[in-house]
């Protein structure tokens, strides 16, 4: 009769220690790998979501820009040197809101409602906004500037005595996120003049070649630059930027 044998062997101390280090670097090696892809996916989720939002930003200021200058004049029966829209302090202008670096407002005007005068928003009680060119209801003229680690668009008069168009003054709301800082905000014009007198265009484009009593036509482009970074991670930065042609020229006489 064969009988079983009762000499068996376990693993000693030194084995199971062993082991259990090995399953313990395994274990750990996998879960660095785990949190390493975590922390990329988080990271690009979030250079993801910046770059969104600057780049819906950077939409809205593009849209909205180049539309200065509109004005529902007519052609041969209106004389275009005269859009109110396109005259002190309603022309597109570059600036900055005090404080601020520079280039970084712009403020411009265009009629929205086809009615030719200029509409203020509210109820204007000092010059020059309590008369023509100018009128009460929608609001239009408009704006962009950086305040702080903001973008901030016009939406008006603060109040109804204010007779200035500019950077430091009015009602301003911000349109970025919270969650985004924004390090940079840009604007330039770049001007190529034609001289509609003569028919020839200025060389260089970027000078005046309209003498006294000719007329000139004004073809502008805007360039616009925006930088910004997560709040909760300053490392994460991003910047977008774009080109767009004013859809509307101006044109003036030399005085």
């Amino acid at each position: 009769m064969l009988t079983a044998s009762t000499n068996q062997h376990g693993l000693s101390l030194v084995e199971l220690m062993v082991g259990l280090v090995i399953g313990l670097i395994l274990t750990s090696g996998v879960l660095k790998m785990y949190i390493t892809s975590l922390n990329a996916s988080n990271d690009n989720l979030r250079i993801s979501m910046l770059n969104q939002e600057l780049r819906s930003m950077l939409h809205l200021i593009e849209r909205d820009v180049r539309r200065a200058g509109f004005w529902a004049g007519i052609p041969g029966t209106d004389d275009l040197s005269a859009n109110p829209f396109m005259s002190t302090p309603n022309d597109l202008l570059v600036s900055e809101k005090l404080g601020e670096s520079a280039n970084s407002c712009i403020t411009f005007s265009y009629d929205l409602d086809k009615d030719k005068l200029v509409d203020v928003g509210n109820v204007a009680t000092s010059p020059p906004f309590n008369a023509a060119p100018y009128d009460t209801g929608g609001m239009e003229q408009f704006g962009f500037r950086l305040n702080g680690t903001a973008v901030q668009m016009r939406t008006g008069l603060f109040t109804a005595s204010e007779s200035n168009i500019d950077c430091d003054s009015g009602a301003w709301d911000t349109i970025s996120d919270n969650n985004t800082e924004i390090t940079q905000l840009d604007f330039l014009v770049s001007t190529q003049y034609l001289n509609v007198t003569t028919g020839s265009a200025c060389s260089p484009v970027e000078s005046n070649c309209c003498t006294t009593g000719q007329s000139c036509q004004l073809i502008r482009d805007i360039s616009v630059n925006i930088s910004g970074r997560i709040a909760s991670d300053p490392s994460v930065i991003k910047s977008v930027s774009t080109l767009t042609r004013i859809r509307n020229d101006k044109y003036q006489v030399v005085p």
